[in-house]
């Protein structure tokens, strides 16, 4: 059996007067969500917290890639030597030689969380041996900074993986 309104002031102050205090249900209800929410607040706290190191990679992104890159891979031709020219603004140009063979990519560029993405305009060659060739429009290059001025780069499609050096 519940009690009046009476009987709960009555006994509220009552009581109160000897140091305890009763709470209206609606009273009670409100506390536990104030504790949920003082909870919730404190779980979201630390998880921000554990992100931090996360947020490295943000930073990261944002470092300047703009600079003349050089490279060298071993291939089954033999060894290669790559160039990429990344301009402030955005253009690329990248040039690679692997023995007789000497390769010409022009376009624009943008950068990532961890990557290059390269939209390329124009090649060289058009022909080689007469053979027409044929070129992506596209290319992602995912990137890791070990340095200032030295990068790993890593092409998921070919599996390929090289050390980039910034020269300028």
């Amino acid at each position: 059996m519940l009690p009046n309104l009476y009987q709960v002031v009555f006994l509220n102050v009552l009581w109160g007067n000897m140091g305890l205090h009763l709470r209206w249900p609606s009273q009670m209800v409100w506390k536990t969500r104030r504790n949920a929410m003082k909870r919730a607040s404190l779980i979201i706290a630390l998880a921000l917290i554990g992100l931090i190191p996360l947020w490295q990679g943000v930073f990261a992104a944002a470092q300047d890639v703009t600079g003349i890159w050089r490279s060298q891979v071993v291939t089954a031709f033999g060894m290669c030597y790559g160039e990429t020219i990344l301009m402030p603004k955005g253009r690329f140009s990248k040039t690679f030689r692997c023995g007789e063979m000497f390769t010409k990519d022009v376009g624009t560029y943008t950068v990532g969380e961890g990557y290059i993405h390269f939209n390329i305009q124009d090649h060289e060659p058009k022909v080689w041996k007469g053979k027409r060739m044929t070129w992506p429009n596209s290319e992602t290059v995912f990137i890791e900074f070990v340095g200032p001025d030295r990068i790993i780069c890593n092409d998921r499609i070919t599996g390929g993986r090289w050390e980039a050096t910034r020269v300028r």
